[in-house]
């Protein structure tokens, strides 16, 4: 089972969703630098169900989703990176957090869709063109 770096966030990413992070905390700004040296540079999240997203002592989802790291760019104290959702995984066990958190994975199947969920597709977009509308104003 490979051991994965990992981001709990206080939001959930998607599959084929973008991400973008502002990272300052030393032990992420250590995470980002060595996926810089991989070819293909991923990480997890999982939403974080208690607490909070500075300082660890968190309480985490099971489930989460890989995200592939596509751009990264430093500011002054900072940086700023950009993710891509792919797979979703379930998080077997969080391992040792030193230098930053990391979880043994295993991965998810691909969900299937169904044509008929088209009514419902159809219901929740008709809501929210409803709501860019109200919130676009008059």
């Amino acid at each position: 089972m490979a051991v994965s770096p990992m981001f709990p966030l206080g939001s959930v990413l998607f599959p084929f969703m973008p991400i973008q992070l502002r990272i300052f905390e030393p032990r992420y700004l250590t995470l980002v630098g060595r996926l810089l040296d991989e070819e293909e540079p991923e990480f997890g999240v999982v939403l974080i169900e208690r607490g909070s997203e500075a300082g660890g002592g968190d309480q985490r989802a099971s489930v989460g989703t890989m995200a592939r790291l596509v751009s990264a760019a430093a500011g002054a104290d900072d940086l700023f990176i950009v993710g891509l959702g792919t797979k979703r995984f379930t998080v077997e066990r969080w391992v040792d957090e030193d230098p930053y958190p990391r979880a043994e994975l295993s991965m998810l199947p691909d969900l299937e869709w169904s044509e008929k969920l088209a009514p419902l597709r159809d219901q929740a977009e008709a809501v929210v063109r409803r709501l860019i509308t109200r919130a676009a104003g008059p």
